[in-house]
């Protein structure tokens, strides 16, 4: 409990700090070069030049990075209801198909999700009907945790994978989260087999939403304060969060231990044109460190990570909400429906540290750079293309790191149903949603490790899904 309270004062503070970065994202003009810039730092520290980390011709064939996904699905269910605390519970199944044919399947059981937050609506007007200008706005923090499973199949095990991923849908993890909430207060849930990789997960968010509503309004009692509103608005949220995820990998007879800290965020506004028709757009970005170990601590290999994700998506929403002059400031319908689409560039750096020297500089790096502030601050300096490391361990990196960087497009759909009504400030409602997204690398390229420091960008045809 020591190690969560911990982390979780980190969380506190790099949200904090996540919230500013995000906010400043539009003013600095960083949000269209993100990825070029993170690019670049990595590519000085590998000791070239930025014209040398560009893609080279793509005749070139070259080493197949394992860990590059050229399909993802995800499915996810959950359940929330709130008055001033709310409570989540969620399911979620994911299916990864990477470069080298094998296929892993991910699913979480059940995750928990605790938290509170405060909100107020109210209109602006002279209580008549007509043209009035009505507004809502929440914030809102919460902890989540769960755990995970990860079955993993080869090449040559294509019958077993579809096998198993209609058990995994129809009969465990498929199920709506109803149905598991009972399975697992009455320890009914199906068994599973074994899974080949564990994983537990903490997380901290804190997100705030605000939007407007414009256009025709109607008395709802006539001579009465309540009023209708089916009009048009805008509206925009900020969300940050910190994570912390650790995975134990029993696919070999010595078992591998992996703890990564990352940290995201989310800066997106929305607009609607009548009757709940409308749409949005986002930026989205996320930034990690994750350590690897053999059984007895002993450190492998240190993975860096930093990704970021552009879009928009249309929407449609059940456009009705009730004002009134009493304790009830605004009721909602949260029954909506978005369609989503996103360009994904991320950039890995895996540094495998084999011998006793370098394993003393990766933790070097790693008590550098602890937890969540860590992630934020390695990742704020290098966006700035100062050096956040030593000559040693940029040495280390430069020798030995390898590096791919993927560029794929996400497409998803959401829905929901439910509504939430603010009672003074407290928000009080529930709400059932269902999310499926879907994710295919379309261009990618890999730096092998190199002792002169040369590294020669290689494309990666077998990590594109849409060949």
């Amino acid at each position: 409990m020591g190690d969560r309270g911990g982390w979780l004062v980190e969380y506190a503070v790099v949200v904090a700090l996540g919230v500013v970065i995000v906010a400043m994202l539009p003013v600095t003009g960083v949000a269209g070069t993100v990825s070029e810039h993170v690019r670049r730092a990595f590519c000085v520290a590998l000791g070239g030049s930025t014209e040398d980390c560009a893609p080279s011709d793509p005749g070139v064939s070259g080493e197949v990075a394992a860990a590059c996904p050229r399909h993802t699905a995800e499915q996810r269910r959950w359940v929330r209801a709130q008055a001033l605390v709310h409570y989540r519970g969620d399911t979620a199944v994911t299916r990864t198909e990477w470069a080298d044919g094998s296929v892993w399947y991910t699913a979480q059981p059940w995750t928990d999700e605790v938290g509170a937050g405060v909100g107020a609506g109210g209109t602006v007007g002279n209580g008549k009907a007509g043209s009035r200008l009505g507004w809502h706005a929440q914030a809102e923090g919460a902890y989540r945790w769960g755990h995970g499973m990860v079955w993993t199949f080869g090449p040559d095990e294509g019958e077993e994978a579809t096998a198993f991923e209609e058990t995994l849908n129809d009969d465990a993890i498929g199920a709506d989260p109803a149905r598991q909430w009972w399975r697992r207060a009455t320890g009914t849930a199906p068994e599973l087999p074994t899974p080949d990789i564990r994983l537990t997960s903490e997380e901290l968010r804190v997100d705030g939403t605000t939007a407007t509503s414009t256009g025709l309004r109607l008395d709802a009692v006539p001579g009465g304060e309540a009023s209708v509103d089916i009009g048009m608005g805008l509206g925009a949220a900020l969300e940050a969060n910190g994570q912390r995820v650790v995975s134990r990998d029993d696919r070999t007879a010595d078992p591998v231990l992996r703890e990564g800290h990352s940290i995201s965020g989310s800066l997106s506004a929305q607009g609607e044109v009548i009757l709940g028709v409308g749409g949005a757009g986002s930026l989205d970005w996320t930034a990690g460190i994750e350590a690897e170990r053999d059984s007895d601590g002993t450190l492998r290999s240190i993975r860096l990570h930093a990704e970021h994700a552009y879009g928009g998506s249309l929407d449609h929403r059940m456009p009705f909400g009730i004002t009134s002059g009493g304790h009830v400031r605004y009721l909602g319908a949260d029954t909506a429906n978005d369609a989503t689409a996103q360009q994904v560039r991320t950039l890995t750096v895996r540094v495998p540290l084999t011998d006793a020297a370098e394993r003393e500089l990766g933790e070097d790096f790693l008590r550098r750079y602890p937890g969540t502030t860590g992630v934020f601050r390695h990742f704020w300096e290098t966006m700035l293309d100062h050096d956040p490391t030593d000559d040693a361990w940029r040495q280390l990196v430069r020798e030995g790191a390898q590096v791919w960087q993927t560029v794929r497009e996400r497409s998803g759909s959401e829905h929901t149903m439910g509504g939430t009504v603010y009672w003074r400030m407290i928000p009080i409602g529930a709400q059932y949603g269902e999310h499926t997204s879907e994710s295919v690398t379309t261009d990618a390229w890999y730096l092998s490790a190199s002792p002169t420091g040369h590294h020669v960008p290689m494309p990666l045809p077998s990590c594109r899904g849409d060949s």
